[in-house]
């Protein structure tokens, strides 16, 4: 057997290896991450301009870029009403923009997979993660195995923790605040679709964490 030979079969042979050691991470993304790169969110009907953006900022809305002379406002906190509530949710600027979910820091709650946070410092929150016979409630398929985990998410990241069928609930840490001693965590939130039709806990969290928000 010549030298040709044996380098040919040496490359296929690393080749089969290399496949097989990425197989899984490849099956992953092919599984629980390329169905939502084409994620669609709700449609805007009209957007914010910046007409728009002065009139809500002059009412004490907090508007940021989503694109050239496009914005997005972000309600003033009541903080009474949140002191009278256990939760607190509220709408974005456009309509159909997205949502506002505030978190108090280190209490126990069941968003989808998120039951606890833990403000570390103004940019970084600690997020719990785990199942448990509360998540049976966001109408998507949960593994039969237990799933606990701890990770940091900081201001801007990005993630998916829950969802109902085919409508996909994409988070972003948006900012935190402090108020009266108490601690907040300030989320944003979009609805999408895709051609799943009901996601995989915990899987499509763990394989999208980043995933487009905008």
């Amino acid at each position: 057997m010549n030298s040709h030979i044996l380098l040919a079969i040496s490359v296929i042979i690393v080749g089969i290896i290399l496949i097989s050691i990425n197989y899984p991470s490849i099956d992953n993304f092919y599984k629980y991450s390329k169905p939502l790169l084409k994620m669609e969110f709700e449609t805007i009907d009209q957007l914010c301009d910046l007409d728009c953006k002065i009139d809500y900022q002059s009412q004490g809305y907090n508007c940021h870029d989503i694109s050239h002379n496009t914005f997005f406002c972000f309600p003033p906190l009541n903080y009474n009403k949140i002191q009278k509530q256990n939760d607190y949710w509220d709408q974005l600027i456009p309509y159909n923009y997205g949502y506002l979910d505030l978190l108090y820091d280190d209490k126990e709650i069941s968003l989808g997979l998120i039951k606890k946070i833990n403000i570390i410092d103004e940019k970084n929150v600690e997020v719990t993660f785990s199942t448990d016979e509360h998540s049976k409630f966001m109408h998507a398929e949960i593994s039969d195995f237990d799933y606990f985990e701890n990770k940091i998410i900081s201001i801007g990241d990005t993630f998916i923790p829950k969802c109902h069928n085919q409508f996909i609930h994409v988070y972003k840490l948006h900012d935190i605040a402090i108020h009266e001693d108490v601690s907040y965590a300030i989320f944003i939130y979009r609805i999408g679709t895709s051609d799943i039709q009901q996601c995989v806990f915990p899987q499509t969290l763990e394989h999208n964490f980043g995933i487009k928000f905008d």
